[in-house]
């Protein structure tokens, strides 16, 4: 049985790691090099950067009913959509409410992760990050949670070298102000890309926004509810043609009630969540229509102190912001170890490399929906593992799901690194114990059928049973439509 575990980095991924580790019965040791736990939530505004890549104005893209962890639920006096500061004390009370602290070693910077000599288990190397000697100890196992969005990528740009004026990537990126009065091009259809484009688009009218694949910018309210709060269960037992016409029926009365037309200043593709992006964002449609903002192709070149689209328009800019993502950095794991492709691994259930026993990626993923209780349960079937109560298929057997993985992604029906959620979520609980007992909870069984999917249903039975989940369920049932009017502006 796994007895101690090294966990790297006490963000989001990390603090539910610890807290599922000690649930498990096993001793987290967890390295974060910075003071504090939040990982990209936690911007300092005594740092030149923030100290992070995350920015000040940040906010969560998902509502506070799913977003919350199982059994710790956001404060009911917080917005729909949480501030980035609401969201970090809300980890803080995480971190503190399951006594996670003592558990993590701040300021400590990891130099390496490698197999044990032995053959057994790992050896983790790290120093002070302020500098000093380094130190290495043993692990019978080790979950990095840092995460990916740590290298930001920035498109090669055609004639980058004649271009007169700055570009930076969104991470860069931590406020406004520097940006009055210029003319700025943001590039990406990302939600730091919508937003960074709203709130520069204030302080720099005209802002162009550069977008290179089809996209929808979708309300975050619908109908005066969070547009996540609509997917049930029962919903996702529908037939997907007539899921997905509903869906975009329900955005286009909501533009409708805004009195929002997109199709004037956004190309539109048809509407198919499956190959096309969504990104929530109702105040960036509101600028679009305004004109603050105005809608461009890619860019094709840059030349001199303009950017040419590929349609042919040239447009001045002092400015270019690339919300264009970010790639895979682990400059601690050889990559002999587990080798990383750009912005893509290739992992058993986006987890466990097969021929790496002991070794987890936590929150190594896109998720079109809430990351914490993805994270969470992520976090939980590791736990179980590494305690000895689950065993993983043979490493045969898991290479073999990647490679069946790799060609539904070559033939487009699958993106890398994307989870089909929640039925990712459904089948580790499942194999966790986790997944509810619809029969032992008929006074839930409406929330649990036609109700929001949320992390709540899965502490309801099964090992971690806990008693706030029922009321977290609960809650689900008082979110109707009379509350639409204190709704609305959440957008």
């Amino acid at each position: 049985m796994t007895k101690r575990v090294a966990v790297i980095g006490a963000g989001l991924c990390g603090l539910a790691a610890i807290r599922c580790l000690l649930e498990a019965g096993l001793e987290p040791v967890c390295f974060e090099r910075t003071s504090g736990v939040g990982g990209l939530w936690n911007f300092d505004e005594d740092l030149p950067d923030g100290g992070t890549v995350g920015y000040r104005s940040l906010h969560t893209n998902t509502s506070k009913l799913v977003t919350a962890f199982s059994d710790y639920p956001i404060p009911d006096d917080y917005p729909d959509y949480p501030s980035r500061q609401q969201f970090l004390d809300y980890l803080r009370g995480y971190a503190e409410h399951f006594n996670l602290l003592p558990y993590i070693r701040f300021a400590t910077q990891v130099e390496s992760v490698q197999p044990d000599t032995s053959g057994q288990g790992w050896c983790v190397s790290t120093r002070p990050a302020a500098g000093g000697a380094a130190t290495e100890a043993r692990f019978e196992a080790v979950m990095i949670c840092t995460g990916f969005n740590s290298k930001p990528y920035t498109p090669p740009f055609a004639g980058t070298e004649s271009f007169r004026g700055r570009i930076l990537h969104s991470a860069a990126y931590k406020g406004p102000e520097a940006f009055a009065g210029q003319r700025v091009v943001v590039v990406g259809a990302s939600s730091s890309a919508s937003d960074v484009a709203v709130e520069v688009s204030k302080a720099a009218p005209g802002l162009l926004l550069s977008i290179r694949h089809p996209t929808w910018i979708t309300p975050r309210v619908i109908d005066g509810r969070p547009a996540d709060l609509r997917v049930s269960r029962f919903a996702l037992r529908l037939p997907a043609k007539w899921r997905e016409r509903s869906m975009e029926r329900l955005i286009r009365e909501e533009y409708q009630r805004r009195g929002l037309e997109p199709e004037k200043y956004l190309p539109l593709p048809p509407f198919d969540p499956k190959s096309i992006r969504l990104t929530p964002g109702q105040e960036l449609l509101q600028q679009l229509q305004a004109g603050a903002i105005v809608a461009r192709p890619a860019i094709e070149r840059l030349d001199g102190g303009e950017v040419v689209f590929v349609d042919g328009r040239r447009d001045p800019a002092d400015v270019i912001i690339a919300g264009t993502g970010y790639h895979i950095n682990l400059p601690f794991v050889a990559m002999d170890v587990v080798p990383v492709m750009g912005d893509t691994m290739w992992l058993y259930r986006h987890v466990f490399p097969p021929d790496r026993p002991g070794l987890a990626f936590i929150g190594f993923c896109t998720v079109g929906a809430p990351v914490p209780p993805a994270i969470e349960m992520q976090c939980r079937w590791v736990a179980t593992i590494f305690a000895g109560r689950l065993s993983l298929p043979p490493a045969a057997a898991m290479q073999a799901s990647i490679e069946e993985r790799r060609a539904e992604c070559a033939s487009g029906l699958a993106q890398p690194m994307k989870l089909k959620m929640p039925a990712y979520m459904e089948t580790l609980a499942r194999e966790v114990g986790a997944y509810p007992s619809f029969w032992r909870h008929p006074t839930l069984l409406p929330q649990l059928l036609f109700g929001p999917i949320i992390g709540a249903h899965y502490r309801l039975d099964g090992p971690g049973k806990a008693e706030v989940a029922v009321e977290m369920t609960r809650r689900g049932k008082s979110l109707k439509r009379e509350d639409a009017k204190t709704r609305r502006h959440n957008g």
